[in-house]
């Protein structure tokens, strides 16, 4: 109200400065500044802050170009790799009741956790994460990239090697690969 009674008013133009630098409003900071300039051209307060404020613009816009860039990003490789699944013509069973297009929660089930996630690898390869449970053991395996030009028995032969020392927690040795039998579970 103090710019709209005296618009010459610094000191209310200075609040508003102090205003929209806590609001974080870069934009509307540096107009602010303009107007403050305009009623004292000198001021090397204004003079310093046009700088900063300029600086932060600039850093704000690069930061949104990489986001924008990181999102794009995002969005092909989830496009390629839906294209891949259909592709292989893979049968992906989605969670009944779950909101979102078909496409989200099909992406959405080929998460493990919140991080990992089927992708493809640069030599095209779909690359799966795999959890590995031992339910008479309560203990479990995670293999991160689980490709699928290899079997479930090579990775198993890896884990558990023949006339190798078994894992702690396989005291009686039988976890051998002739021995196993592995169910699958969505």
């Amino acid at each position: 109200k103090a710019i709209a009674l005296n618009p010459s008013y610094l000191k209310a133009v200075n609040r508003a400065i102090e205003c929209q630098l806590k609001l974080g409003k870069t934009v509307e900071l540096l107009k602010w500044i303009e107007r403050g300039l305009a009623i004292d051209s000198g001021n090397k307060e204004l003079l310093k802050a046009k700088d900063k404020a300029q600086k932060r613009l600039k850093e704000e816009q690069r930061d949104e170009r990489k986001r924008t860039a990181a999102e794009k990003k995002r969005r092909n490789e989830e496009r390629d790799l839906l294209a891949a699944i259909n592709s292989r013509h893979l049968k992906i069973f989605l969670p009944i009741g779950e909101e979102g297009s078909e496409e989200q929660r099909t992406l959405d089930s080929l998460s493990v956790g919140n991080k990992k996630r089927v992708f493809i690898s640069e030599d095209g390869v779909l690359t799966w994460p795999v959890k590995l449970i031992y339910p008479e053991h309560k203990t479990s395996d995670f293999i991160e990239q689980f490709r699928e030009d290899t079997t479930l028995r090579e990775h198993l032969g890896m884990m558990f090697p023949p006339h190798r020392e078994s894992p702690p927690w396989d005291r009686e040795g039988s976890y051998t690969v002739p021995n196993l039998i592995a169910f699958y579970d969505r």
